[in-house]
């Protein structure tokens, strides 16, 4: 037997074990789709019986803050995970049977639907990892899924599940490059933050001669990752440099709990009614069940657990853009207080987006420095355009006028990508774990940039 062959029925023996394994959670997910309030109020009973409470708290203990420490659960923790992103002030979660097997059960689910709906041949699929700088916790996203589905899966993947070694992000990224460029057959990847694989690309590009990227992966069918909020710019790079390729959202998934994923009859993210209670903060300040969001309508999500969190909140708003069945299709917006005030022009990255949405193919970001604004770009862009642009949000053009802000400085920073992960990597936080971020205020990250060779020396 041909090796193509050989690889082509032990896909599609994966493929028939993934669905069996998958089918009693797959069933139950399709009747929530169908009925969210009974799978909510079902999954409920089970987190307030593991809790040992008789109701979820009100909303004075909910509003007086949060310690992770004071989790309400029965079971014994199996082991902790720091919350990821870009932040410093890392939490730990702890992880029971029953959350782990939620977080199992989300990616049993997508693998399978990913498995059924995408005309693999060789099944070849990239999941991110980072450089494993500490033994706490999971390095990748196979780690959520149980010690058999890994094994199976394992063959498929283009770096094994084998800890990587590294003194920084470069050396990482050479021993990553090489196993991605031996592979001409990828058909799959799998990361969080589009940023990650760009600053990948940046690094193969800068270190080896590579033609078009389609004519290194001719068979790339899909890339799974952020495209919403402060991830759109990135996505819509993605989507130029692979157009053979789709492009889906990642579904909202947070240290503390599974909260979306992605489904390909939906055409976006639905929420996982199985395994988590959900609920929002709406406009007018009262918490509603999720099931209850409308076209339009946006809140700050809650989020109780099996790992007894109640009604925790997880700093990330998101939005209802239709519904599938009768579930909202929600989308990721920003984050909870992602807004710049220096003196009272009150920034935020979604307006900038909208701001610069004629930067195309552009990566940018935003510092907040003083009594003035630094436009940093991985391509040339006149300060005046920017200035341009800004004036068109009220509250700018009024502080510009007023004189209590100075004209915006533009610099231009190569690899603008691979540098922000290089800034984050020195304050230990994994690659994997970073997410793009518009609108900064950290004075850290002025000083680091001004380190490097800048097109404008005004910093």
């Amino acid at each position: 037997m041909e090796v193509s062959s050989r690889v082509t029925v032990s896909l599609k023996v994966a493929r028939f074990i993934v669905h069996a394994l998958a089918w009693k959670s797959r069933a139950e997910f399709n009747r929530a789709l169908v009925n969210p309030k009974d799978a909510q109020e079902k999954v409920l009973h089970e987190i307030l019986k593991l809790s040992g409470k008789e109701k979820l708290p009100d909303i004075p203990t909910l509003y007086s803050g949060y310690p992770v420490d004071q989790s309400w659960t029965s079971e014994s923790v199996k082991f902790y995970e720091t919350t990821s992103g870009n932040s410093e002030k890392k939490k730990l979660i702890p992880y029971t049977s029953s959350l782990l097997k939620s977080f199992q059960s989300l990616f049993l689910i997508w693998v399978d639907d990913v498995l059924s709906h995408q005309n693999l041949k060789s099944g070849k699929l990239f999941i991110s990892i980072s450089p494993k700088f500490e033994s706490l916790g999971m390095n990748s996203d196979l780690d959520y899924l149980n010690p058999f589905l890994q094994r199976l899966l394992n063959k498929f993947l283009v770096v094994p599940q084998t800890d990587f070694v590294a003194k920084d992000g470069n050396e990482f990224f050479a021993q990553l490059s090489n196993r991605l460029l031996e592979c001409r057959d990828l058909e799959c990847i799998s990361i969080w933050s589009p940023s990650y694989l760009i600053s990948l690309l940046d690094y193969i590009k800068a270190n080896h001669k590579v033609g078009s990227w389609h004519t290194l992966w001719p068979k790339l069918k899909l890339i799974s990752c952020w495209v919403d909020g402060s991830s759109h710019e990135q996505a819509t790079q993605l989507r130029s440099l692979f157009p053979q390729a789709i492009i889906q959202a990642k579904g909202l998934l947070a240290t503390e709990a599974p909260i979306s994923i992605p489904w390909t009859q939906a055409m976006g993210c639905v929420p996982l009614w199985t395994e988590v209670y959900l609920e929002f903060i709406a406009t007018d300040g009262r918490i509603r069940p999720l099931y209850e969001m409308q076209p339009q309508e946006s809140g700050e999500v809650l989020v109780s657990t099996k790992g007894g969190l109640l009604r925790y909140k997880l700093g990330d708003i998101v939005e209802c853009g239709y519904f599938f069945k009768n579930s909202p299709v929600i989308k990721f917006v920003r984050r909870v207080g992602d807004v710049s005030d220096l003196v009272g022009e009150k920034l935020d990255s979604a307006g900038l987006m909208k701001a610069f949405e004629s930067f195309a193919g552009v990566n940018w970001i935003m510092i907040a420095n003083r009594d003035h604004y630094v436009f940093a770009a991985d391509k040339v862009i006149d300060p005046k355009d920017v200035e341009d642009k800004l004036r068109e949000i009220f509250h700018y053009a009024l502080a510009r006028e007023l004189g209590q802000l100075k004209p915006v400085i533009s610099v231009c920073v190569e690899n603008l990508s691979m540098q922000l992960n290089e800034f984050y990597s020195s304050k230990r936080i994994k690659l994997g774990d970073i997410k793009a971020k518009l609108l900064w205020s950290d004075p850290q990250i002025l000083n680091y940039l001004q380190n490097l060779q800048l097109s404008d020396s005004s910093l």
